[in-house]
């Protein structure tokens, strides 16, 4: 047997070997999130929530894309057509990561990386 290079070798309690355990990565610190753009901060909670399958987040985002597109100046295309709003919604997600809409989501983004990254 080589070396375990973790420390002594781990058991389990009837005796076998355990498996290795690597350490796992510290979670990210507001400060740090802040830090990076919106189109970043965007894409990591995105990325994040699919690999979680969290339909229910990115349906919370679709409904806070009005909000923040009242936010960024658009007011025009928060209010249109209640028959378009689902397409709409869907478009507007899609575009979510980017200029003044990406940076009124970015309280969004942080708030779900931090709650969920470390999972």
């Amino acid at each position: 047997m080589g070396a375990d290079p973790f420390g002594a070798a781990r058991h389990d309690p009837n005796g076998r070997r355990a498996a290795a355990r690597l350490p796992t990565a510290m979670p990210p610190t507001f400060e740090e999130l802040d830090k990076l753009s919106s189109k970043e901060l965007h894409d990591r909670a995105v990325r994040l929530a699919r690999h979680r399958a969290d339909v229910k987040w990115m349906w919370e985002l679709m409904e806070a894309v009005p909000e923040a597109q009242i936010a960024a100046g658009d007011d025009e295309r928060a209010f249109e057509d209640q028959w378009h709003v689902f397409t709409t919604l869907i478009r507007d997600t899609q575009h979510a990561d980017e200029g003044k809409l990406a940076d009124a989501l970015r309280p969004m983004y942080i708030e779900y990386i931090l709650e969920h990254e470390k999972d």
